[in-house]
């Protein structure tokens, strides 16, 4: 009895999806082609803004963003995002091709000391042993930037 309900279901299962029962697609709705054609040659504003340290558009924080650069080698892409405060491009070149940033850090808080000035309060795992890095910045033309002090062992460090 089980074996003749179970292939009269499959059955009925098998006549909603045969050849005669599939409906055409209506191609003739070319409204949207159009619309879409018209759209596209239109200039899209860039609404990007990189003036929040904490969220970035890429969707990291300032410090893990320059970081990748770090990482994949993209040193003019970290200058733009830093404010050199004791040294100049040279400085900058040399510094940043001889840092040793390849620890772990993690954003954990931000404060603002005024309007356009921030401190950024990072966790830092060194050897497996925890500390705590404060790494200062401010909002130069509506882009967060981080201070780089070019003399000082760890840049992003105000020490």
């Amino acid at each position: 009895m089980c074996i003749l309900l179970y292939l009269t279901g499959c059955q009925s299962k098998n006549t909603q999806n045969s050849p005669e029962n599939i409906q055409p697609i209506d191609t003739s709705l070319s409204v949207a082609d159009s619309t879409v054609s018209e759209n596209s040659n239109k200039e899209i504003p860039n609404t990007t803004h990189y003036n929040n340290p904490v969220m970035l558009p890429s969707g990291a924080n300032i410090v893990r963003f320059l970081k990748g650069y770090y990482l994949t080698g993209q040193f003019n892409e970290i200058r733009k995002f830093v404010v050199l405060k004791n040294g100049n491009d040279e400085d900058f070149n040399f510094k940043i091709k001889n840092l040793d940033w390849g620890y772990a850090i993690e954003l954990t808080n931000c404060q603002w000391k005024d309007q356009n000035k921030f401190i950024l309060t990072l966790k830092a795992m060194i050897n497996n042993t925890p500390r705590i890095e404060q790494y200062q910045g401010e909002i130069v033309n509506d882009t967060a930037k981080l201070y780089f002090y070019c003399k000082n062992e760890n840049p992003f460090l105000a020490r």
